[in-house]
């Protein structure tokens, strides 16, 4: 069970999942060994960083990591995909999708807490410092999805939505999604 890791390292915890089989493609798997989830936390979370819980401290929350590794794998996420990541939080899952999706590709974060914004901008540099050509560019904003008019928006392959969205608001989320796009998101 994925609950049952506690590692004292990035690379531990990682390993740690692959065998337990929670891990399960080499896509994730370089994914996840690229980016650090402590530099998504701040330093009162540091402690428990590498172990596969929730963590939260004040507006800095993350979820399980196995959580992280069953919505990449949901997304499909491909080399040369946009990607819309809705309630960006510390910007951990951004920055793991930004591996999948490659350098050159558009990568959007949206949250409406700003020091998560500037947490989020600054940790990203900080896990791709040295090594942006891994990544997409991912650039984080603040902001309501509800206040975005998607005739004036591009279009994303694939769209994670990060916090309960209500039904009712599903569809304006829809209209952000390419044809044939996918859109992994806790609904209701």
């Amino acid at each position: 069970m994925a609950w049952q890791t506690h590692a004292a390292t990035n690379d531990e915890m990682i390993n740690q999942l692959i065998s337990l089989k929670v891990i399960k493609s080499k896509e994730i798997s370089d994914s996840f060994f690229q980016v650090d989830r402590k530099l998504f936390l701040p330093s009162e979370l540091h402690e428990e960083a590498y172990f596969d819980q929730p963590l939260k401290h004040l507006s800095y929350h993350q979820s399980a990591v196995h959580i992280y590794v069953m919505c990449l794998e949901h997304l499909e996420l491909k080399r040369g995909n946009s990607f819309l990541n809705l309630g960006s939080g510390t910007g951990y899952l951004s920055s793991l999708a930004a591996i999948q999706c490659g350098w050159g590709s558009v990568h959007h974060g949206i949250e409406t807490d700003k020091n998560l914004v500037k947490f989020s901008n600054e940790s990203f540099e900080k896990v791709s410092e040295g090594k942006k050509r891994l990544f997409a560019e991912v650039e984080f904003f603040e902001g309501d999805v509800f206040g975005l008019d998607a005739s004036k928006c591009m279009h994303y392959d694939k769209i994670y939505i990060g916090a309960a969205c209500p039904i009712s608001r599903v569809k304006e989320i829809l209209n952000l999604l390419a044809i044939g796009g996918v859109l992994v998101a806790p609904i209701g």
